[in-house]
C-alpha cells in the first residue's frame, strides 16, 4: 500500500510539473499587434449595365491619406491615425472607432470609421489573413440607375499591411 501511494504521488508530481504550451495568437491578438496601413484599395461594381467594372482607388488618394493607419486596441477600441501628414492642421491625430470579430474571427465589424471607409458601420470579411497582412472586404447595394427594379452591388476590398 505504501508503494502504491508513493507511486501515485510521484506520478501526480510529474504531471503537475509539465509545461503547458503557449496558445498561438488569435486573429484578435494579431490585429492588436502593430499598425495597419492600406497598401491597395479595389472597388468592383457589379451592375446590370455594364456587367462588371473594377477600379483601384488607392492611387487616387491624396498623400495626406496614404500614410493613415489603423490600430486595434484592447477593449475593442481602435483608431484611425493620421500618420505624419495631415490634410488640414485642424484634423485630429486619431479618430476613434470600435470593432469586433465575428464568425469565428473570419469577419470584422468596425463602427465609427467613416473617415477611412466612407461608411460609419462596416460588416466585412477578413480574407488572406496573416500576422503581417489581411484584406478587409465588404459590399453595399444600391438601385440600378437604368432599371430601378434591379440592384447593383459594389464590393470594396482594402488591403492592409502591418508595419
Amino acid at each position: 500500500m505504501k508503494y502504491i501511494l508513493l507511486s501515485l504521488s510521484l506520478l501526480l508530481m510529474m504531471a503537475s510539473c509539465q509545461k503547458t504550451s503557449d496558445p498561438s495568437p488569435t486573429r484578435e491578438d494579431n490585429l492588436r499587434d502593430g499598425r495597419w496601413e492600406i497598401s491597395k484599395i479595389a472597388v468592383v461594381y457589379k451592375t446590370t449595365y455594364p456587367a462588371v467594372a473594377e477600379s483601384t482607388t488607392y492611387d487616387t488618394l491624396s498623400s495626406c491619406h496614404k500614410d493613415d493607419f489603423l490600430t486595434f486596441g484592447p477593449g475593442f477600441n481602435g483608431g484611425i491615425n493620421s500618420g505624419s501628414s495631415k490634410c488640414s492642421p485642424a484634423d485630429p491625430d486619431i479618430v476613434p472607432f470600435t470593432w469586433e470579430t465575428t464568425n469565428n474571427s473570419t469577419g470584422l465589424n468596425i463602427y465609427g470609421a467613416a473617415a477611412m471607409f466612407g461608411s460609419n458601420t462596416i460588416n466585412a470579411i477578413l480574407k488572406n489573413f496573416t500576422p503581417r497582412s489581411f484584406t478587409l472586404s465588404y459590399y453595399t447595394t444600391m438601385p440600378n440607375h437604368y432599371n430601378t427594379n434591379k440592384t447593383d452591388t459594389i464590393t470594396y476590398s482594402f488591403y492592409f499591411a502591418n508595419f
